[in-house]
């Protein structure tokens, strides 16, 4: 399975993997990504009580506006802790989830966000990853 980050849209029937900060705005990816199945991805995080605490996963698929194949959002906590670290963590977490499918193409859409000292561009390049 190829995963990367990038600023590119994600291909047809990708997973998209998007990190969720407990606190302040959502990310670009993610208003990008609630527009794209107008207004169903938050409203179904927020029914479901999800708040981006670290660590925490929600999976959603089949979101009428969006062509991936499933949303793995990732808590990322506070944006003001967040460190590379948390970012490989993020990815990791997201791509557990992944692997665990039959996707062959996952993107982690790490776009407009800047958390702590990092931007999204610290976590741009590209990763490969296969079932072990």
């Amino acid at each position: 399975m190829k995963v990367s980050f990038s600023k590119a849209a994600a291909p047809a029937g990708a997973a998209i993997i998007v990190p969720v900060f407990e606190d302040g705005e959502p990310t670009k990816a993610m208003k990008a990504l609630d527009k794209a199945t107008d207004g169903a991805l938050l409203k179904t995080l927020e029914n479901d009580g999800f708040k981006g605490a670290k660590g925490k996963t929600a999976t959603l698929v089949g979101l009428e506006g969006s062509d991936a194949s499933r949303i793995v959002v990732v808590g990322a906590g506070k944006r003001s802790d967040f460190t590379l670290l948390d970012a490989e963590a993020v990815g990791g977490a997201g791509a557990g989830i992944v692997l665990k499918t039959k996707d062959k193409t996952a993107v982690i859409a790490a776009d407009g966000f800047t958390a702590g000292k990092l931007t999204a561009g610290d976590v741009t390049g590209a990763r490969e990853l296969s079932p072990s």
